[in-house]
């Protein structure tokens, strides 16, 4: 009789590497787990204990995303793994998404930035913003902010944004600016910083003295006009907010005006 003492059962397996059964059941039905010895007479399934590290780090590849049935690239025969490989692709796999959960993690922050200064600004009249870095692509329009054709304008040059790798960064609204006593109006994107900026005009916010405050649409030309004349302001930055709860389909706006 054969000797399975220095082997492993399943359910040792199982519990010394902390993975179910039917995972185990199911790896092996995917041809990426082979046991050491399978005992003809009952079709016991025994293992190594290297089988440990090896089941371990396929559960590791499965939590992360990659694609188990592609593991027989790996597999030399029945008992011999290219570990080196493995490790190399769940390496890079998990580098890919440390750096995405990084860039998740920012957006996230940012969007709760805006809705706490959302929510401030509901309960005040206005709010001096400190210092911030942010770039916004101006883009020529004359229309109303939040029309059928500032929608449409938004869509077409989010869609030219992608044709040229620009990575727009969630903030939309519209730039006024008064020179020689007549308001031109751009739409306003927020970016990521761009490489050849001298390509396109950008409105770059760095140490501006800038202050905020919710706008209804309709006062928007009123608002602008009582600025300039009363305070002698030339600058106003419009756009949409994210607040708590969201309104998906009438959006606020923040007001930002440029104390020169």
């Amino acid at each position: 009789m054969k000797d399975f003492s220095h082997l492993l059962t399943i359910g040792q397996l199982s519990k010394l590497s902390d993975i179910h059964v039917k995972a185990l059941r199911y790896y092996e039905s995917i041809g990426i787990l082979t046991p050491s010895f399978v005992d003809p007479g009952n079709g016991y399934r025994y293992y190594s204990h290297m089988h440990i590290t090896y089941v371990q780090i396929i559960k590791i590849c499965a939590s992360y995303g990659l694609p188990l049935k592609e593991f027989t690239k790996y597999l030399i025969d029945d008992q011999q793994i290219d570990m080196m490989a493995i490790l190399k692709a769940a390496g890079q796999e998990l580098d890919r998404q440390a750096e995405q959960l990084k860039k998740d993690r920012d957006y996230l922050r940012n969007l709760d930035q805006q809705v706490q200064l959302s929510e401030h600004l509901d309960h005040s009249q206005e709010r001096h913003l400190g210092h911030q870095e942010e770039y916004f692509l101006l883009v020529d329009f004359d229309g109303d902010m939040l029309s059928k054709a500032y929608y449409q304008a938004v869509r077409e040059q989010l869609a030219n944004f992608e044709e040229q790798g620009i990575r727009y960064a969630d903030r939309l609204g519209c730039y006024y600016v008064y020179e020689a006593e007549v308001l031109h109006q751009y739409l306003a994107f927020r970016v990521s910083p761009i490489a050849d900026f001298q390509a396109h005009q950008i409105l770059g916010l760095q140490y501006q003295h800038l202050h905020a405050q919710h706008i209804s649409q309709e006062a928007i030309h009123a608002q602008l006009d009582h600025y300039h004349k009363e305070q002698g302001l030339t600058r106003f930055l419009i756009l949409e907010t994210f607040e708590s709860p969201l309104k998906l389909a009438d959006p606020h706006l923040e007001l930002r005006y440029f104390l020169d």
